[in-house]
């Protein structure tokens, strides 16, 4: 992957720099530990997400589900 800097709309912020790395997406063990850190990073926020994800599984959008992506610079 290359992660760099950049506005709303996608692009490169001018003077940033890219860094390259790779990625992984992960379940188990390590979708765990990724969602214990951002539960531990954004608290109450995290519960309200879950509800409106509930809700929307409850008006037919049941394609909604969480994914961890690890990455680990080069």
């Amino acid at each position: 992957v290359v992660l760099q800097p950049s506005d709303s709309r996608g692009n490169p912020l001018a003077g940033s720099e890219a860094v390259h790395g790779t990625a992984v997406v992960v379940d188990g063990a390590d979708f765990d530990r990724v969602r214990a850190a951002i539960k531990t990073k954004y608290g109450w926020q995290v519960s309200l997400i879950g509800m409106f994800g509930k809700l929307a599984k409850l008006v037919g959008k049941d394609r909604i589900s969480d994914s961890a992506v690890l990455i680990t610079l080069d």
